[in-house]
């Protein structure tokens, strides 16, 4: 509901009203507060600003505004006619001169306006969110029903019937344009498994963008329209800092609620398709009615009042709850039928049955998480991927669906993916048991050739996380999950970070002898991104990204010129540092000085042309030392090129110095000095 409430709150714009397709708040300009009005004249003038006041509203309200205005008020007299009875009687008491009457009218007058506002009051909260409940509804209602509802709604509630035809043309088909769009982004977040509190505030963030830039007024300036003005707002709207603040907040508070109670219900929120979307439907109407108010003072210059927010954030959530259950209910149906189509020949029985729960995790196409029973309840598949990492398990499971349903038996490997130096060292020894399988889960399912990454559960992933449940319950999710239930193991990795690697068996143990590994993986513990062993010498252990780029790790110190160092050549001023993607990262620890850096891939060793070449443009600009190339081959593995440009860089740029900085048993070269090298102490 909170979706159409922002439509024309962009800073900046200063209505004369201020509305939100029927949601419309005039002042009449006179304070009706003070006491009643010691003139006649003064009483008639209230009364035609109440019924222009009144009447202003009313032409502002859209076609769904209008209509969900006049079935609230079946039953209730009109608050206008009154007033527009006192201001026709006091007229003519005025034309006729009769002052003892006018001055009875007149004393009426404050009264009669305080109770139209009051109606007005009302009118326009049950306008605001009967509109908004009928518009959220279509968005959770499932499938074609929802698109027909969104579209439907939003078209009307943009539409204003005192409009020009062209107007409500275009307005018409830009509301029909965001109901579907809105509807459709619902159902996209809808199938990732983000949780309910992120899930909520992502569609609060997804609807203002919509909201906004699919409205026309957005985009009006002076008398015709810009699109790059629009946009500015937009944006403005959308993104301020204050609506992102209150984002933040409502989800760190929703998520902590909602991870309470289904600590509590024993998740009941996670496992029922109703209830969870019904919770889904009242933090975003928390999230979207809190940015709306907050927007609402902005625009009308108010003074920041917290209570307001609150209110209006606790009614939308509650509205907003209500008007999801129609699709909870739905959604929970079709589960319903789903499973019992598929009890012949899906469900389980006797013991088996006994042992599944009959509502569980979104398992579709595009999920993040997906279950599976295994058909040997008692195969300890989590305990045996912790205690030997290195170990393959091939089982047989049936994937469970929305409704708890069974699906067929099918073969699984299960295994962490890792890539050796050659790109495929685990699948080169398994190749033929990835083939029979049925299904694959694994980390990096991208080293996968393409015939077996269709194979894979959730090919996106780059991780994935594995918890097993009493019964032989697996679920994987791209994520660590934070929402254990109290028979489920705790989750094991399938594919380890830079950290763990650094302290594993894919890092030669050779290199402790030159580096710090545990500082190093302290240092790394944040780095998220997967990454395999690449190599490693004296300065550095490399890693290759997903992308292909080198991640450089050095407890040698880090001199800050390098990545940036230029030398003369015949054809001009030359870069010779191999480029950095990002900018180095210096962790001071106790124990050491840790910095990392990404570097763009090059292709080594060079020929010994190229090293021969690179050796003799330094001499020539004599300010460096290619002080690595003193001993036999070794210099080709200190450069790499780009093999677009064909450009000779420096890979390792310690092996470049300032002539002073070389030390002087390097001169000496031979074929020990490489050796000798790893020992040496960096003192630059």
């Amino acid at each position: 509901m909170g979706i159409s409430l922002l439509r024309s709150t962009l800073f900046g714009r200063r209505l004369t009203s201020t509305f939100s397709g029927s949601h419309i708040l005039f002042d009449s300009g006179l304070n009706t507060n003070q006491s009643a009005p010691a003139k006649p004249s003064e009483a008639l003038e209230l009364l035609r600003q109440e019924i222009a006041a009144h009447k202003g509203q009313t032409a502002q309200k859209s076609y769904l505004g209008y209509a969900v205005s006049q079935l609230a008020s079946l039953g209730r007299s009109d608050s206008l006619a009154p007033v527009e009875k006192l201001s026709n009687d006091l007229q003519e008491a005025l034309k006729k001169g009769d002052t003892a009457t006018a001055g009875k009218l007149a004393a009426d007058a404050k009264t009669v306006v305080e109770e139209d506002k009051k109606a007005l009051h009302t009118d326009s909260l049950v306008t605001q969110y009967g509109t908004g409940m009928i518009k959220t509804a279509g968005l959770f209602v499932p499938s074609k029903p929802g698109y027909t509802i969104s579209g439907l709604a939003y078209a009307l509630d943009q539409t204003k019937p005192g409009d020009s035809v062209g107007n409500q043309l275009v307005d018409c088909g830009l509301g029909l344009t965001k109901g579907l769009a809105l509807k459709g982004s619902f159902q996209a977040v809808g199938a990732m498994d983000l949780g309910i509190a992120a899930k909520a505030v992502t569609l609060g963030i997804s609807s203002r963008v919509a909201d906004n830039a699919l409205t026309r007024q957005t985009y009006a300036e002076g008398n015709g329209y810009s699109v790059l003005t629009g946009l500015a707002r937009t944006a403005e709207s959308s993104f301020n800092r204050t609506a992102l603040a209150s984002d933040v907040i409502t989800f760190g508070l929703a998520h902590g609620a909602l991870r309470q109670i289904n600590s509590v219900t024993g998740g009941a929120l996670r496992n029922s398709p109703f209830w969870s979307m019904v919770a889904t439907g009242g933090v975003f109407g928390v999230s979207t009615g809190s940015v709306h108010e907050i927007t609402r003072q902005h625009q009308a210059g108010e003074s920041f009042d917290f209570q307001k927010v609150l209110t209006s954030a606790a009614l939308t959530g509650v509205t907003d709850m209500i008007a999801a259950g129609p699709g909870g209910k739905m959604t929970s149906m079709r589960a319903s039928a789903m499973e019992r189509q598929n009890t012949s020949d899906q469900t389980p029985t006797g013991a088996e049955q006994t042992k599944i729960a009959p509502v569980l995790q979104r398992n579709f196409p595009g999920s993040t998480s997906r279950e599976f029973q295994l058909v040997n309840g008692d195969q300890q598949v989590v305990e045996l991927l912790r205690n030997s990492p290195n170990k393959m398990v091939y089982a047989a499971v049936r994937e469970v669906s929305l409704a708890g349903a069974l699906g067929p038996q099918k073969s699984m490997l299960i295994q962490h993916m890792e890539a050796g130096k050659d790109g495929a060292t685990t699948l080169a020894v398994n190749r033929s048991v990835y083939g029979i399988a049925d299904l694959l889960a694994t980390c990096n399912p991208k080293l996968l050739p393409e015939a077996l990454q269709a194979k894979h559960i959730i090919p996106s992933a780059e991780s994935l996380w594995l918890t097993q449940e009493t019964g032989g319950r697996l679920r994987f999710s791209i994520a660590m999950p934070t929402d254990l239930k109290p028979n489920e193991s705790q989750p094991v990795k399938l594919g380890r970070s830079v950290s763990e690697m650094l302290l594993g068996p894919e890092t030669p143990k050779h290199l402790e002898d030159m580096h710090d590994k545990g500082a190093m993986a302290q240092a790394m513990r944040n780095f998220r991104t997967p990454a395999r062993y690449f190599n490693g010498g004296a300065d550095s252990i490399a890693f290759e990204l997903p992308d292909r780029n080198i991640l450089k790790i050095t407890d040698k110190g880090w001199d800050p010129t390098w990545g940036s160092r230029e030398i003369w050549t015949p054809k001009g001023m030359k870069a010779i540092d191999a480029p950095m993607i990002s900018k180095p990262q210096t962790i001071d620890l106790r124990e050491a000085s840790i910095t990392w850096f990404i570097q763009k891939r090059m292709l080594s060793p060079v020929t010994e042309r190229d090293l021969n070449l690179f050796d003799s443009q330094i001499e020539q600009d004599g300010r460096f030392k290619f002080w690595d190339n003193d001993f036999k081959s070794h210099g080709k593995n200190q450069l790499g090129f780009d093999p677009k440009t064909r450009e000779l860089y420096v890979l390792d740029y310690d092996s470049v110095r300032l002539p002073h900085l070389v030390p002087k048993d390097a001169e000496v070269g031979g074929s020990t000095w490489f050796a000798n090298r790893y020992l040496m102490h960096h003192d630059h």
